[in-house]
């Protein structure tokens, strides 16, 4: 048989997107509460994100119906409210949407400082099927002090400091997947991107019951972001953002149109810390990449493989049967649930 020729990195991830559908994810136990591991599988959608609170809230999301859309814009809202200094609202955010129907990527890119809450609001109109405002809910119970007025001023619709910071306005972008063997991928791990600090972004993956995968990354651009206070908000301005967000946007694997199951998505993975870049561009990108090469070339179960790397990543996985593998390494604070055990198709 005869080979493509391609680019190092891709042939290396075309290798192990043609072994992905013969290795079965491993069969973990889901979990007892929401949030509360770093693993779960199971099915009705999934969820996983460096902060409990979050994890807890996109489920009760999941459970109560909401899309994968609705569920990660909740999430983000609590960790923005939990992590401001990374992924506040002063910052900006990028939100990745699969459509499990079609296969179509498309892309709400708010990275700009204060850019988050439009991107969000952006993305529910888009996709989401409840309005940002009842999306906020958990995040207003959480926030405090001139944050938690804030909070609740945009939940109310009333302006706030972040309208005055001008942001730029989010645009919605369609996501062009590289063609490898039986699978796409877009993301993160296709093109060259700027980088973002390492420990400047947060990140939160959904599958929902329909197939559907968004995942929300928002970054301060640096820790504490530009340390320029906006008003008695509670908000610092975000610093500079690259496009995207850089090398912190996550990264999708679909399988073909010419699969047995087209457009179904099989991987999705996102970093949470980033590495500090060396000369060669290695980046937060790495961990995405070799995620993506460990899982399905060498076979290693998911949880191993996001235990080995030495930056946190995140990912969820879906089976053609509808089952979710949502997964963090727990050592560093991710937490994973799904709306049914595995044993609850």
């Amino acid at each position: 048989m005869q080979r493509r020729r391609v680019s190092p990195l891709m042939g290396l991830l075309g290798a192990a997107f043609l072994a992905l559908l013969v290795v079965p994810p491993p069969l973990g136990a889901s979990v007892s509460g929401p949030g509360r591991e770093p693993s779960a599988v199971g099915y009705g959608g999934g969820v996983v994100s460096t902060d409990d609170e979050a994890t807890r809230t996109a489920q009760a999301v999941l459970a109560d119906g909401g899309g994968s859309v609705d569920a990660a814009l909740a999430a983000a809202a609590v960790l923005a409210v939990r992590s401001p200094a990374a992924g506040g609202l002063g910052g900006g955010s990028a939100v990745l949407h699969v459509d499990g129907a079609d296969g179509s990527i498309r892309m709400v890119d708010g990275c700009s400082p204060a850019g988050a809450y439009a991107a969000w609001a952006l993305a529910a109109r888009t996709w989401g099927s409840l309005p940002l405002e009842t999306l906020l809910a958990d995040a207003r119970t959480l926030a405090h002090g001139a944050l938690g007025r804030t909070v609740r001023d945009l939940q109310a619709g009333r302006p706030t400091a972040l309208a005055a910071a001008e942001p730029a306005r989010p645009v919605v972008r369609t996501l062009t997947a590289r063609a490898e063997g039986a699978f796409r991928v877009a993301g993160g791990v296709v093109g060259t991107r700027g980088h973002v600090a390492a420990d400047a972004y947060v990140s939160v993956l959904v599958a929902d019951r329909r197939g559907d995968v968004t995942a929300v990354v928002s970054s301060m651009g640096r820790r504490g972001g530009s340390g320029e206070a906006l008003g008695g908000s509670g908000l610092v301005l975000g610093s500079a953002l690259p496009g995207a967000c850089g090398d912190a946007l996550p990264s999708v694997v679909l399988r073909s149109a010419a699969a047995p199951q087209p457009a179904s998505v099989e991987l999705a993975v996102a970093a949470t810390t980033g590495r500090k870049p060396v000369p060669g561009g290695v980046d937060a990108l790495a961990g995405q990449r070799e995620v993506l090469r460990d899982r399905v070339l060498r076979g290693a179960p998911l949880d191993a493989v996001l235990r080995a790397q030495p930056a946190a990543v995140l990912a969820v996985e879906l089976d053609p049967d509808g089952q979710v593998h949502a997964a963090a390494d727990g050592r560093r604070g991710g937490s994973a649930a799904v709306v049914h055990g595995s044993g609850t198709p």
